[in-house]
């Protein structure tokens, strides 16, 4: 399926390079090109440079985690500044009630299906499935 790519910027936080490698390649067969942030330290610097429309956000990383990275994003953009999927192993309720407090669009546990990644990504964007 070839599709034009759509003009949105997504930032992917995962330490997991086997994980960001799928996610990436499900994003752009959906049109959505991301950039790719490997560690907390490089979320925090890519969030400074450019204000991203959606994040896809890793809890477990190293340096800086996610929650923090997520913080940072709130601090430089305001509380709905950027729209933020979790993508975590963490089935904990805490991890899940941090997530509805901080208000993210959805909180997505590992190993997460490619539809379901496909239609929080278009459900967090707006964009019509095709």
């Amino acid at each position: 399926m070839t599709q034009d790519r759509l003009p949105y910027d997504v930032l992917l936080v995962e330490d997991n390079v086997e994980i960001a490698d799928v996610a990436l390649r499900q994003l752009e067969r959906i049109g959505i090109y991301a950039r790719h942030a490997p560690d907390g330290r490089q979320a925090l610097a890519m969030l400074n440079a450019q204000k991203p429309d959606l994040m896809l956000l890793d809890l477990n990383l190293p340096e800086v985690d996610g929650w923090r990275v997520l913080e940072h994003a709130k601090k430089l953009y305001g509380e709905d500044g950027v729209k933020v999927i979790v993508m975590t192993a963490n089935d904990d309720s805490a991890n899940k009630l941090i997530g509805r407090l901080q208000t993210v669009e959805r909180y997505l546990v590992k190993p997460i299906m490619r539809d379901t990644l496909w239609q929080a990504v278009r459900n967090a964007l707006g964009v019509e499935q095709q």
